[in-house]
């Protein structure tokens, strides 16, 4: 019998915990969010818990800033998503030493995104600073993480599909200006036209340098 995945998620209400099991939702109930890779240099065969947090670091995530759960047993780390309101609504799990962006099976794949079929969800509504007016929208957590470590406020979408978010924008817009950076592809191109406001970057944003991240948004602030 398989060993079956099960990630522990905090209820932020009450402070339990429950499990989720992924292989226990329907077919319709997860979307698989497969991003590439950028950094292949720091795999190890076999992370510990604290070398997971390092391998974030690695990446430009500052991990102290958020509601982790590292479980060094299924070799993952589960990200939590929130809805507008900062209820959880699901995870995105991420695989280091998984090298396939996708695979038969999505749980397989190197991200894994649960949210339950019609609940967006989305990943740096708790970083939120309501004091700033930019929020900056971008497709995936570790491009939000380098702006939340800068300084800056960002919500990752985690979908190939913003349209659903829709109602939600037209909520943000009310009180914030939108600025989508999309990456430098079809899925970044829809993303800048649904948001109505914004660029495509050269390259990925946990790609650059932070100097060439912040010139960047200078540069779109700017226009």
């Amino acid at each position: 019998m398989s060993v079956l995945i099960k990630t522990l998620i905090a209820d932020v209400k009450g402070n339990k915990l429950f499990r989720i099991d992924p292989k226990g939702c329907s077919e319709g109930d997860y979307i698989d969010t497969s991003y590439e890779r950028k950094d292949e240099t720091n795999l190890v065969n076999e992370f510990t818990n604290e070398s997971l947090k390092e391998h974030l670091i690695s990446r430009g995530m500052n991990p102290d800033m958020y509601n982790i759960v590292y479980d060094q047993d299924e070799q993952l780390v589960t990200f939590y998503l929130h809805n507008g309101v900062g209820d959880i609504v699901g995870y995105q799990q991420y695989k280091p030493n998984q090298l396939a962006k996708k695979a038969n099976d999505p749980r397989e794949s190197r991200y894994f995104t649960y949210l339950p079929r019609g609940k967006p969800g989305v990943f740096g509504v708790e970083q939120l600073d309501k004091s700033k007016r930019t929020i900056y929208i971008v497709e995936g957590i570790f491009k939000a993480a380098t702006l939340h470590r800068l300084g800056f406020n960002a919500i990752a979408v985690l979908t190939d599909s913003p349209k659903q978010l829709n109602s939600w924008f037209r909520i943000l817009k009310a009180n914030h200006d939108l600025v989508a950076i999309g990456d430098p592809d079809p899925a970044g191109e829809r993303l800048v036209r649904v948001v109505k406001n914004g660029v495509t970057s050269p390259l990925d944003l946990d790609e650059m340098e932070d100097q060439d991240v912040i010139k960047l948004l200078g540069a779109v602030m700017n226009r």
